[in-house]
């Protein structure tokens, strides 16, 4: 950064001049990511924070630097300007990037973890537990748990006492940060507890009784003097008018460039094996409401009559039916399933407006009717060319996996997350984990 606007200023300074001003405007932007806590290390390596920072950062240091080479003069073309600006932010970012990619190595390793207990009740703190142990790209190493009333440990992490002892146990375990779960303590006495835990520079953690929300749908709304947690439900008017438009635009685009893929995929199915190369099936969208939905026919053309058979070798989940080595798969077929070629036909349906690019995968008519009431909520929104299930594990996944990351999407959807779901159904479909 400093080396940029060096460069940039040496054309119409002295060079004793560009360096001072280079060195005074990479302090300037140092100074304002350390002033918006840029440089927190309680939050390397998890989050957008890191990201976000630097460029609000970037924007003020931006703004500063025109506004003083305006004031003070001095005669630069302003493409050069730009052009550090620009370059000096990439390289900022970039070395952001590296550094957040090897502290999550690190971590995935087990390295550059922090002490952490866990206070609360046992169901909330299971869960919980489950969750960082699962991701410990977060940094929090739970070493044990103050819980209400009796409770044995569990995931190999022990009771170290109940919440009335958590203060002592932070003083005897050299704990780094406390999470608490917001329904065990009463406010006067997470008060106090912050009072005795104070001198032993903890990093207090309060969990809501909340799960599945995405970070993006929360923020803290200060009334009368006590913040309250303010919850997003559902995405506003113009994130679905923009989704719609997406779906409608870009499904068009890919549908013609998947035109001659198809083309040939029928070619080859209509060889393989006799029958229509494409095949229509009645499911589930929006709604509950039904559809005609189409694909390639990767199957013989007496499949359906035979899946009652099969139904008692099913290695799909408790209501979805699938299996590994199924019969009924041509050889084509299994190699079209293989890299989802025969979905391609569905875009045709995301163009008719029947699904989205993004979403749930459609049901048959005989899953929906096993649908519990949370399972149900997965109609909620249109069925998708890809979704959560896809880039997690598909087939490999259980019935509640399958739910809980459909129902993750449903309640936090948003373009972002449609977007990096998009761009992982790639890495998933040529990988071809769970595609049979």
């Amino acid at each position: 950064m400093t080396a940029a606007v060096a460069v940039v200023l040496a054309s119409a300074l002295g060079l004793d001049l560009a360096l001072a001003g280079g060195l005074a405007a990479g302090m300037a932007f140092t100074l304002l990511i350390g002033a918006t806590r840029g440089y927190d290390l309680r939050r390397t390596g998890s989050g957008s924070h890191e990201y976000k920072v630097i460029v609000r950062a970037g924007w003020v240091w931006a703004t500063l630097l025109i506004t003083v080479l305006y004031v003070a003069e001095v005669a630069i073309e302003p493409i050069y300007v730009i052009g550090a600006i620009a370059g000096s932010l990439t390289a900022v970012l970039l070395a952001r990037t590296l550094e957040r990619a090897l502290v999550r190595r690190r971590r995935r390793h087990g390295e550059w973890q922090r002490r952490t207990l866990l206070v609360g009740d046992p169901e909330h703190l299971r869960s919980l537990t489950m969750q960082l142990r699962q991701d410990p790209h977060q940094g929090l190493d739970v070493v044990g748990l103050c819980v209400n009333g009796a409770a044995p440990g569990w995931a190999g992490v022990p009771v170290l006492g109940d919440v009335t002892e958590a203060a002592d146990v932070v003083a005897e375990h050299g704990v780094g940060v406390v999470v608490v779960a917001a329904s065990c303590m009463a406010a006067a006495e997470l008060r106090r507890f912050c009072w005795e835990v104070e001198s032993r520079g903890v990093e207090l953690l309060i969990a809501p009784n909340i799960e599945e929300v995405a970070a993006a749908r929360v923020a803290v709304r200060p009334v009368s003097g006590t913040p309250l947690l303010t919850v997003a439900i559902g995405p506003s008017r113009t994130q679905h008018s923009i989704k719609v438009a997406l779906d409608r635009v870009l499904g068009g685009v890919l549908l013609a460039g998947a035109l001659p893929v198809l083309a040939v995929a029928a070619l080859l199915v209509r060889i393989g094996s006799a029958g229509s190369p494409f095949y229509t099936q009645q499911r589930a969208g929006r709604d509950g409401t039904t559809f005609t939905m189409f694909k390639l026919r990767t199957m013989y053309v007496d499949a359906d009559r035979r899946r009652a058979e099969l139904l008692a070798h099913s290695d799909g989940n408790e209501v979805m039916f699938k299996m590994r080595n199924d019969p009924r798969i041509t050889p084509v077929g299994r190699m079209l399933r293989r890299f989802s070629v025969d979905e391609l036909p569905q875009l045709w349906n995301v163009v008719r407006g029947d699904m989205s690019l993004v979403g749930p995968r459609p049901p048959l008519r005989e899953e929906v009717a096993d649908y519990d009431q949370d399972a149900w909520q997965r109609l909620r929104v249109k069925p998708g060319l890809t979704g959560l299930w896809q880039v997690s594990g598909r087939s490999d996944l259980d019935w509640a996996q399958t739910v809980r990351l459909d129902l993750h999407y449903v309640d936090n959807r948003s373009l972002l997350m449609d977007l990096g779901i998009l761009g992982r159904t790639f890495r998933a479909v040529f990988g071809g984990r769970g595609a049979y």
